[in-house]
C-alpha cells in the first residue's frame, strides 16, 4: 500500500518503511503512506496516509504516530492527566499550544469548554492538523504543548 500514485506524493514509503510500519502497527497500513518523520534511530516515527484508500474511499486520519516509544509516552501523559495539570500551570502564560478536537460532537462540547478556560492561560492556542504531527511539533519545540481529550489509537498508531 505504499504507491506514491495513492499517496498523490513522488516519496512513497520504501518496502523497508512499509514493513518497518507493519510490525509498527500490527497490520497492513489502509491507505498509502509516506513518512513524515523519523526516529532517532531512523525508522518510521510518523507517517502520513494518503486521503483515499486503494479502494478509493476517503480515509480521514492523515497523520499517526507510530513510534512504540512515542505512543507509550503520549499514553502515560494522557493517563497521568497531563491536560488538566496543564491548565492549572502559572508557567504556562507564555507557551502556544496546540489542541485539536474530536469527531464526536459530545466529546467536541467538553473539548471546547476546555480550550474557552485555557485560552486566557497561555500566549496562544493553535490547531495544526493530526495529533501525531501536533505532537512531534512539540518534540521539536515548534509547539510549547498538545492537548486533546478522547484520542483513539489512530491518533497515536
Amino acid at each position: 500500500m505504499t504507491d506514491p500514485r495513492a499517496s498523490g506524493d513522488s516519496s512513497a514509503a520504501s518496502s523497508a518503511d512499509a514493513e518497518a510500519v507493519r510490525r509498527l502497527i500490527g497490520r497492513d497500513p489502509h491507505a498509502g503512506f509516506r513518512v513524515a518523520v523519523r526516529c532517532p534511530f531512523g525508522g518510521p516515527a510518523v507517517i502520513q496516509n494518503a486521503p483515499v484508500n486503494a479502494d478509493g474511499h476517503p480515509f480521514p486520519t492523515r497523520d499517526w504516530l507510530t513510534c512504540r516509544a512515542l505512543v507509550t509516552a503520549v499514553s502515560r501523559l494522557e493517563a497521568q492527566g497531563g491536560v488538566r495539570m496543564l491548565e492549572s500551570d502559572p508557567d504556562m502564560a507564555d507557551a502556544l499550544v496546540c489542541t485539536g478536537f474530536s469527531y464526536r460532537i459530545h466529546e467536541r462540547a467538553v473539548h471546547a469548554q476546555r480550550v474557552a478556560r485555557m485560552v486566557m492561560r497561555v500566549r496562544d492556542i493553535r490547531r495544526f492538523g493530526a495529533a501525531a504531527i501536533d505532537l512531534c511539533f512539540v518534540a521539536c519545540g515548534r509547539y510549547d504543548a498538545y492537548f486533546e481529550e478522547h484520542l483513539h489509537s489512530w491518533d497515536l498508531v
